[in-house]
């Protein structure tokens, strides 16, 4: 269990979201959710103004600038888009 800095976003089901591949300005990252199920519907936000509907459990980002994004993960429930499992990502230059 890793400790996080006071402020930081309280994150949920971070076990759900794996987040691989280099972490740094323009490298392909790959996003996948463990717990994805076809029937239902999923956004994604990847903290840097881009959100996209979720067809399968593997979403792509690159990011043009370095920083901490929030990657928040959507789940519709009850004709509302809820968090489901959410992470931060730090991307050097």
């Amino acid at each position: 269990r890793t400790s996080r800095p006071s402020g930081a976003l309280k994150t949920s089901n971070e076990d759900l979201l794996v987040i691989s591949g280099g972490f740094f300005t323009n490298q392909m990252l790959t996003v996948s959710y463990i717990d994805f199920r076809p029937e239902h519907q999923y956004m994604i936000d990847f903290g840097n103004g881009l959100r996209q509907t979720c067809r399968n459990n593997v979403s792509y980002v690159r990011y043009q600038e370095p920083g901490t994004y929030y990657v928040l993960f959507y789940e519709m429930r009850d004709n509302r888009w809820q968090i489901v499992s959410s992470q931060s990502v730090t991307i050097r230059s």
